[in-house]
C-alpha cells in the first residue's frame, strides 16, 4: 500500500519548539553528546583535512555547527526553512562557520562525489516508502570514493505504537510519519543501495523508546 506523507510538516513542528524557546528536537543531552563524540572519533580517525560533512534531515543544525567547530566544512539540509532558520541563528551567535540549505533529501543539490562523509540524522526512519530507495540512491551519488555514511535510525517498536503491518509505518488520517525498521531489514536495505557495512551496533532505548541501530558504511 502506497501512503501519503507530510514531510513538510516538519516545519509547523519546528515553529512550535521556536515558539516554546526549544533549541532543536532531541532534548536529552546524554544522547546529544553521544551524537557528538561518535561523530568527532570518526573525524579523528579519519585524520583527513577539513572533510566535508553533510547532515541529511539537519533540523536545527546543533550537529552542523559542532562539527564546524571540530574542523569539519560542514553543510546541513532540511525541509524545514524555520529549522534552518534557527540553525543560522546559533552559528552566527557561536562564530561558527557552515552551510545551511533547504532542500529534499530526495533530491540533494550537490555534485556526485562532493561528500567526504554523510550523517543520517534522525532522518532515515521519516522516510516513507519508495521514497527511501531514492533516499539511499542520492546518498550514493554524492558520496566520494572512501567516503563514509553514518546512519542512525530506529529499530524497535516502542510499547503503545500501532504499526500498519503492511509497511511498518505509524499512519494517522492516512498520513504516514515514522518507518520503524528491524536490525536486519536496515542492514539489508544499506547493503542493497551499494553501501558496505564496516560496523554497526544498538543502542538499547530506556523504557517507552525506540531502540536505534548505529551503521557505519562505506561508499566503495
Amino acid at each position: 500500500m502506497t501512503w501519503k506523507t507530510d514531510y513538510a510538516g516538519h516545519d509547523r513542528a519546528y515553529q512550535r519548539m521556536r515558539a516554546a524557546g526549544q533549541k532543536g528536537w532531541s532534548t536529552d543531552a546524554e544522547d546529544n553528546d553521544a551524537k557528538r563524540a561518535r561523530l568527532r572519533a570518526v573525524l579523528a580517525a579519519r585524520a583527513r583535512p577539513r572533510e566535508r560533512v553533510l547532515f541529511l534531515g539537519c533540523g536545527a543544525g546543533e550537529f552542523v555547527i559542532d562539527a564546524a567547530a571540530a574542523g569539519a566544512d560542514a553543510v546541513g539540509i532540511d525541509i524545514a526553512p524555520t529549522a534552518l532558520a534557527m540553525g543560522r541563528a546559533d552559528a552566527a551567535a557561536a562564530g561558527v562557520a557552515c552551510d545551511f540549505v533547504l532542500g529534499s533529501v530526495l533530491a540533494l543539490p550537490f555534485a556526485g562525489d562532493s561528500v567526504d562523509i554523510a550523517v543520517d540524522d534522525h532522518c532515515l526512519h521519516c522516510i516513507i516508502g519508495a521514497d527511501r530507495a531514492a533516499f539511499f540512491a542520492e546518498v550514493r551519488r554524492v558520496l566520494a570514493p572512501g567516503g563514509l555514511f553514518l546512519v542512525r535510525s530506529m529499530c524497535s517498536v516502542p510499547a503503545g505504537v500501532v504499526l500498519d503491518p503492511a509497511t511498518r509505518c505509524t499512519v494517522f488520517n492516512g498520513i504516514a510519519s515514522r518507518f520503524y525498521g528491524t536490525v536486519d531489514g536496515l542492514l539489508a536495505e544499506v547493503q542493497a543501495a551499494g553501501f558496505k557495512i564496516e560496523a554497526h551496533r544498538v543502542q538499547v532505548a530506556d523504557p517507552g523508546g525506540s531502540d536505534l541501530l548505529e551503521i557505519e558504511a562505506s561508499a566503495g
